[in-house]
Parts: structure tokens; C-alpha cells; sequence
């Protein structure tokens, strides 16, 4: 029963997850093998955890579960069927409903001076054009598809913080369920920190949420924060603006002479199965006790 709830987990959270499947069906030898995974992956709870990747850190609060460093990238490697090595943790909150992941990106400091240049109906046309394309695999797949709505918060910088923050509405075709997909990029003295914030809109807030929980939770150390920056350091070869373009999808940036394809919207890809974390929870909690 356990490797059943930890299968229904981890399928959740990677997003194929089926209402067709039941507790009672056997597990395939590929279900069995994210199942084996993922239960030996050491859970952190409440606790201060080193980020090597960024050299920074994070304060996971009480009611949340974390994997870090290794163990967030063997979870998104068994569930995504892909690995990830920007990716230095994943956080949920233990009702399920919200999930947070946490990647690094170390180009460089990153200049702040071209932020005028941002076009957020640019932005989004870019993301809705690229969700297609990845919906068009998904359905050769039998997946979920998702529609981009619209943002929910246009991308603002906060120079306090040295942080970019935006927020878009989808909804996945095949439930009709809104969810919300918040992405945070916390400039550091080496590069930047993405935080991706998915849940769905009934949890989602735009000030005091869960983005805003894991930005308080999370601190580049001493001697790499941003204001720690230094004459000779690494200066990315793009502007924020141009960091923005590409993390949303919307252009290719050149990074020392190489092309260097940012990542579609981390929360674009798991968004349509933030709504379902909440069903989990009573399976496995309920199964806590048993071998």
C-alpha cells in the first residue's frame, strides 16, 4: 500500500497523473521503479538546508517537506523522465496543494539597467505559442494540455529585493481547472536563483502567498548576495530584460558566445497538476504507519 501512495505522489507531481487509476490496480514495472525512487529519497522537513549550487539558503517552514540538492533532482528525473542539474530543491506544502522548486543559474551578475525594455504582451504571446507546442506532444501522449488565460501580475522588479516576479492564469483543457503559475528570479552576486511557485487559483495570492513564504524562507550567504558584487566578477552577457524574454520562453539569450535555450516556464509544465496534490494527502497520510 505505501509504494502505491508514493506512486500516486510522485505521479501527481509529474504531472500524469489519472482519475482512471485506483488503489486497487497492480503497478507496471515502470510505476514500481518511480515508486522505489522516491521513497528512498531522504524527506527534510522543518530545518535551515544548505543550496550548494547557489551558496545560499533555505529555511524550510514547519508544515512544508523538501527533497534537496540530489535528491530534488533524482524526484524530477523519475517523475519528468529527465534530469534537471539546475534544479537544487523542491518544496510542497503538506496539504499538497502548493509545490515550489528552487534552480540555480550561476551566468554571471545580472545588470538591472535594461529593465524599460520589457514587453509583457511580447511575453506572453511567447508563452502562450510555446505551451502549444508542448501541448502537441502531451496530447500524442495522452496528457493534460494547458491554455494560457493571461497574467495575473505582469513582471515588476523589486530593486529592494533585487527580485523579478510574475504570475499567469492557465487552465488544463481536459478538467476545465485554473491554476496559477508564479515565478520569482532573486538576482544574486554569481547569477540568479528561479523560484516557481504552482498552485492553483483559489490558494493563490498575490501578496503573503506561498512565493512570498519561500523568498522570506530563502538567502543568498554572505559574499554572494547581490549587493555583495565586486569589480573583476562575472557579468552575465544579458540584462535582466533579456533574462526575463528567455525564462518566459519568449527568445533565445546568448551567453558567451553560446546559445544558451532558457527552459520553458517550470510552472507551465507542472501547473496542471497542482489541483490534485490535495488527494494525495489523506492516502498517505493514513498509510504513515505501514512497512
Amino acid at each position: 500500500m505505501k509504494k502505491h501512495i508514493l506512486f500516486l505522489f510522485a505521479l501527481a507531481i509529474g504531472g500524469i497523473y489519472s482519475f482512471g487509476l485506483m488503489a486497487e490496480e497492480p503497478l507496471s514495472e515502470a510505476e514500481e521503479a518511480i515508486c522505489d525512487v522516491v521513497e528512498s529519497l531522504d524527506w527534510k522537513y522543518e530545518g535551515k538546508y544548505r543550496l550548494s549550487l547557489s551558496k545560499s539558503t533555505l529555511s524550510v517552514p514547519e508544515g512544508y517537506i523538501a527533497f534537496i540538492g540530489e535528491d530534488a533532482r533524482k524526484f524530477h528525473e523519475a517523475v519528468e523522465c529527465e534530469r534537471d542539474n539546475k534544479l537544487e530543491a523542491f518544496v510542497a506544502s503538506d496539504d499538497f496543494q502548493n509545490s515550489i522548486y528552487f534552480s540555480c543559474f550561476n551566468d554571471g551578475y545580472v545588470s538591472i539597467s535594461d529593465w524599460n525594455s520589457v514587453n509583457s504582451s511580447s511575453l506572453l504571446r511567447s508563452i502562450q505559442e510555446n505551451t502549444e507546442k508542448a501541448n502537441v506532444k502531451k496530447r500524442s501522449k495522452g496528457l493534460s494540455t494547458l491554455r494560457v488565460l493571461g497574467w495575473v501580475q505582469e513582471p515588476v522588479l523589486d530593486k529592494h529585493t533585487n527580485t523579478v516576479f510574475w504570475a499567469i492564469d492557465a487552465i488544463n483543457e481536459n478538467t476545465g481547472e485554473s491554476v496559477i503559475n508564479s515565478v520569482a528570479l532573486r538576482l544574486g552576486r554569481k547569477g540568479f536563483e528561479k523560484v516557481v511557485w504552482v498552485t492553483d487559483r483559489e490558494n493563490y495570492k498575490a501578496f503573503g502567498g506561498e512565493l512570498d513564504v519561500m523568498l522570506r524562507s530563502h538567502s543568498f550567504d554572505p559574499g554572494y548576495r547581490y549587493s555583495d558584487f565586486s569589480k573583476g566578477d562575472k557579468v552575465a552577457s544579458y540584462g535582466i530584460a533579456s533574462l526575463v524574454a528567455a525564462t518566459v520562453g519568449g527568445k533565445i539569450v546568448k551567453s558567451g558566445g553560446i546559445l544558451l535555450g532558457l527552459k520553458k516556464l517550470w510552472g507551465v509544465i507542472f501547473a496542471a497538476i497542482a489541483g490534485l496534490f490535495y488527494k494525495v494527502k489523506g492516502w498517505f497520510k493514513g498509510d504513515s504507519n505501514e512497512n
